[in-house]
């Protein structure tokens, strides 16, 4: 299986880790794509609903999310296709370790699908988990959403006061590859998912991280 398409990849980590983020539109290959499509036909999804909740709830950056999801630890059998696509991505970002000492490590280690079910599901501004490592990367499979990036006006931020620097319409192959702690100042981007334009939209996020990411109680369920 062909997994990716010829890139800059040196241009894409020099942005990663001065800018904090990049979109790409050109990495993933088709046949890679959709055998992942077919992967994510074959999954159980639950939901990570916070319509009632918020995360880190009572803080200036707490979180309203609404979506349906399934993850995995890297090499799990249920999902042989994004296994595959976490080895050669690690490869292959490790080959520039010469130039970035620190991502001679790097690999995702949990792989977790997400559905954007309806016009509703969306995640307000925020930044990933502080335990993310050096890269986190989301490639859209399906559907149509816009993706924008904040800068905040405080420190710690206030989620209430960003403001918008850039947008991105992600759509079917598209990547965005945000920094993570460890990779250049470390300091995560605030992003948020609109709701979708096209539905349903599936999106596969690849992690690198000690602990995999838990749904929520069944009491945060709508």
């Amino acid at each position: 299986m062909t997994i990716f398409q010829d890139v800059d990849f040196l241009q894409i980590l020099e942005q990663i880790r001065e800018k904090g983020y990049c979109f790409c539109s050109n990495l993933i290959a088709p046949e890679c794509l959709e055998n992942l499509k077919q992967e994510v036909e074959t999954l159980e999804f639950k939901p990570g609903n916070r319509n009632q909740v918020p995360l880190n709830q009572g803080t200036t950056y707490q979180v309203w999310q609404s979506h349906a999801r399934a993850y995995f630890y890297l090499d799990q059998p249920e999902v042989p296709t994004a296994n595959k696509l976490c080895h050669s991505l690690g490869e292959w970002i490790q080959d520039y370790s010469e130039i970035y000492s620190e991502l001679k490590s790097w690999k995702p280690t949990e792989i977790g699908y997400q559905i954007y079910r309806n016009q509703q599901d969306h995640i307000t501004p925020h930044r990933d988990r502080w335990s993310d490592q050096l890269l986190s990367v989301t490639l859209t499979l399906k559907g149509t959403a816009q993706i924008k990036i904040y800068e905040p006006q405080t420190d710690p931020p206030d989620y209430s006061k960003i403001d918008l620097i850039d947008s991105f319409e992600a759509s079917s192959g598209t990547v965005m590859f945000l920094r993570a702690p460890g990779f250049g100042s470390g300091k995560q981007v605030i992003h948020e998912v609109m709701p979708p334009k096209e539905i349903p939209r599936w999106i596969l996020n690849l992690r690198m991280r000690e602990k995999l990411l838990k749904p929520p109680q069944k009491r945060f369920y709508d």
